[in-house]
């Protein structure tokens, strides 16, 4: 007698032999420090397009040539920015004064991918992932920024405008981010690959909330917390 393996019971099995998995929760005083650098090298135009289906949508960032690209340098590798997804509530949790039991008003995803280059940054660390990403809250302030730029970006996902710039109050915003967690887990939507390395910062970016609201076509559906077993999760601040 044989039985079929259909797609909800790989996924039922795919659920126990899973180790790393994300997003997770952040416990400050269970992590450890580690001396390590994020050093961006973003332009200050970005340009890409609004892709995917709903629910599931994907801001793209266009392949220019490398002097118009955006990269960050993390461990001895170089990486490329490739893509940006959202959330409209945060996917990882971390307790602080902005979030409400560890929940922030928002997520956003900066996605990149290797680039086969060696760099020289003092840190000989190889990450063994297939891309890098970085994860910044964001929280909803009177005094966060509110712009029309932010306004039209957003809005564009439903427009169908062609092509679209990642609006530099963003560009501004994360590139000055120096406190940040890292561990290394998975991709938080489908098929949920175990090669991702995370860092997340600590510090949110603040928007109005205004700018928030129209953020919601684009947004994916966050996955619920996942366990950290025999994981570290490192932080690079005291």
């Amino acid at each position: 007698m044989t039985s079929t393996l259909t797609s909800d019971k790989v996924e039922s099995f795919l659920e126990v032999v899973r180790e790393q998995e994300s997003p997770i929760r952040i416990y400050p005083e269970q992590t450890a420090f580690i001396s390590k650098k994020l050093q961006f090298d973003w332009k200050e135009v970005i340009q890409g397009h609004f892709d995917g289906d709903e629910g599931h949508k994907n801001f793209v960032v266009d392949d220019c040539g490398s002097k118009e690209s955006s990269f960050v340098f993390f461990g001895s590798q170089k990486w490329k920015l490739a893509k940006i997804h959202f959330h409209r509530r945060s996917e990882h949790l971390l307790e602080s004064k902005h979030s409400k039991d560890g929940s922030f008003d928002a997520e956003i995803h900066f996605i990149h991918a290797p680039v086969k280059e060696h760099v020289e940054t003092g840190d000989k660390m190889i990450e063994p992932s297939e891309n890098l990403v970085l994860g910044t809250f964001v929280v909803e302030s009177s005094i966060g920024a509110k712009s029309d730029e932010l306004m039209s970006f957003f809005s564009a996902c439903e427009s169908g405008e062609k092509t679209v710039r990642l609006p530099l109050e963003i560009i501004k915003q994360v590139t000055k981010l120096e406190q940040f967690y890292f561990y290394r887990g998975s991709l938080t939507t489908k098929p949920y690959s175990e090669n991702i390395s995370w860092v997340v910062f600590e510090s949110p970016l603040q928007l109005d909330k205004t700018v928030l609201d129209p953020i919601c076509p684009t947004t994916q559906e966050a996955r619920k917390g996942q366990p950290w077993n025999r994981r570290f999760v490192l932080r690079n601040f005291e």
